[in-house]
């Protein structure tokens, strides 16, 4: 695939912002990864959902941990998550 120009459509020279179809960045950056880089939380509910279930279930014994770690807030990420009707489940350490 060739490669394209930031902030265009395709190969083609439309700015993303003009896009036909649209365009989501599906991402929100929350803050620098202390181990360099940028770290990137899914903006995309369902996406995030799928994002900290794995998180939970391969790294972190409790959501406590995980806020902890990553510097995120726990309530404004339980509040979206129950947007799309999910709630944390102590019990099984995902939200269900």
């Amino acid at each position: 695939f060739p490669r394209q120009n930031p902030g265009t459509y395709k190969s083609s020279k439309i700015p993303v912002s003009k896009c036909p179809v649209p365009c989501y960045n599906i991402f929100a950056i929350i803050k620098k990864n202390p181990y360099g880089g940028i770290f990137m939380l899914p903006n995309d509910p369902v996406m995030l959902l799928s994002y900290i279930n794995l998180k939970l279930r391969d790294f972190y014994p409790s959501l406590d941990a995980l806020c902890e770690d990553l510097d995120i807030d726990r309530e404004e990420l339980t509040e979206k998550l129950a947007a799309i009707n999910y709630r944390y489940d102590e019990g099984t350490n995902r939200f269900a």
